[in-house]
């Protein structure tokens, strides 16, 4: 890609597993989901906002093209699964605007079926947008990466 563009080209990880999308989502883009308590302190990395603070307010000077978006499971059980399509939405919208590209291209990778049945953040559920730099990945697609490696990902990339 840095051959073909000519201009550097980087990979930033801003990762914390067993989080909330909660906590990756700015105060002002979460409050109409989840209203702070008056004595609202964070003390763990799982709060609202907290990874969002820490990790993703300081890069907001950097110019990022696009974010991969690992779905994780600590949303997917009782009511908080319905609400997650909403909470993703709201999050690729804050990250666009607070990181000044309308077209940040956002990309999904889902959380592989557990047999449960279906739920709305573990199998299939609509993408927020049907815009073009979105994508998703489905664990029933590893077949095909499997056979074709990461050339499958070339047009996310370009």
């Amino acid at each position: 890609m840095q051959e073909h563009r000519k201009v550097p080209v980087g990979l930033i990880l801003a990762s914390c597993g067993d989080t909330r999308i909660q906590t990756w989502i700015s105060a002002s883009a979460i409050e109409p989901f989840e209203k702070p308590k008056a004595d609202e302190k964070p003390v763990s990395h799982n709060d609202r906002s907290a990874l969002y603070n820490g990790m993703i307010h300081p890069l907001l000077n950097y110019r990022l093209r696009g974010a991969i978006w690992y779905q994780g499971e600590s949303n997917a059980a009782g009511n908080e699964a319905f609400n997650y399509r909403n909470l993703l939405s709201a999050m690729i919208r804050s990250w666009r605007t607070e990181f000044r590209n309308p077209d940040l291209a956002f990309h999904v990778v889902q959380l592989p079926p557990n047999g449960s049945g279906p739920d709305p953040v573990r199998s299939g559920f609509p993408f927020p947008s049907g815009r073009p730099e979105h994508g998703s990945l489905a664990p029933q697609d590893a077949g095909e990466f499997l056979r074709h490696g990461l050339a499958m990902f070339r047009p996310f990339a370009e």
